[in-house]
């Protein structure tokens, strides 16, 4: 083989060698490992680690995109707009989100958030707004006959003809203490509210005034069950370490536990 052929053997091998390794210098720096690196990683989410770069006392809200401290904020939260709510346990109003946020980390399979009476959720806007079904009419109830049974100790025959002084009737008025109040609203009920609600007082269970509210006791988180105020229902939002809870066919739900709580066999929250 002559020098000539030599040389341009030698020039070819040296040209694909040089190919080769400028191919593989290009696919290595171009590769997603390497981009990720240099665009900060998590495919170039700003956060980092797949948006979840949040300080210690934070968790990351995937739903907003946005780290909330563990608790809720330190300072008491700005109050909702007019015409917002949000629900009375687990959110608070985000000014800087313009919405309802938790004040910790929700699960995957967590419920839809429970507003107050007359508020609905609004997993779009992520914030209560106002119930548009129509509210029963709140007429004044009819006021007792007054009779010789309301200050003399005995009960007017007008409700039911009770004996004279039973639970405690000549102490009250002759209207049988509190516990005729409790049946004189529940006998009313039918009369003043639609089928399927419950005439429960206003204010406290033994006002003056006679006002009241039709509620749908089967279904309502601060009257669960029957009016809270005659001792009838369940307060559900007052359940101890719930974070979630509802009111279904009259019984109170808890659907998840506040943070540093476990949900029991029987349905309730204990401190772990």
């Amino acid at each position: 083989m002559s020098v000539i052929t030599r040389f341009s053997v030698l020039f070819v091998l040296l040209s694909l060698a040089g190919s080769i390794t400028a191919a593989n210098t290009s696919r290595a720096f171009n590769s997603p490992v390497d981009l990720e690196a240099r665009h900060g990683g998590g495919g170039g989410d700003k956060h980092g680690n797949n948006g979840r770069d949040c300080k210690g006392n934070e968790f990351w809200y995937k739903k907003k995109n946005c780290c909330l401290p563990h608790g809720g904020p330190p300072s008491p939260p700005p109050p909702p707009p007019s015409g917002s709510d949000c629900p009375p346990k687990g959110f608070y109003w985000n000014k800087g989100q313009g919405c309802c946020v938790p004040d910790h980390e929700e699960e995957d399979d967590s419920p839809p958030p429970q507003c107050r009476r007359g508020w609905r959720w609004s997993p779009h806007q992520f914030k209560c707004d106002h119930d548009d079904e129509p509210t029963p009419p709140s007429n004044p109830p009819p006021k007792p006959s007054k009779g010789p049974g309301d200050h003399g100790g005995k009960d007017n025959d007008n409700h039911g003809g009770r004996p004279e002084g039973q639970h405690g009737g000549g102490g009250h008025g002759g209207r049988d203490g509190h516990g005729y109040h409790k049946r004189s609203l529940k006998s009313r009920s039918a009369a003043l509210c639609p089928s399927g609600m419950e005439a429960c007082s206003i204010g406290a269970a033994n006002n003056a005034s006679g006002d009241y509210e039709c509620i749908e006791t089967a279904y309502d988180l601060r009257n669960c069950g029957g009016c809270v105020l005659l001792g009838e229902g369940q307060d559900c939002l007052a359940l101890p370490g719930t974070r979630s809870v509802g009111c279904e066919q009259g019984t109170c739900t808890v659907y998840t536990c506040a943070q540093g709580f476990k949900l029991t066999a029987q349905g309730t929250c204990i401190a772990i």
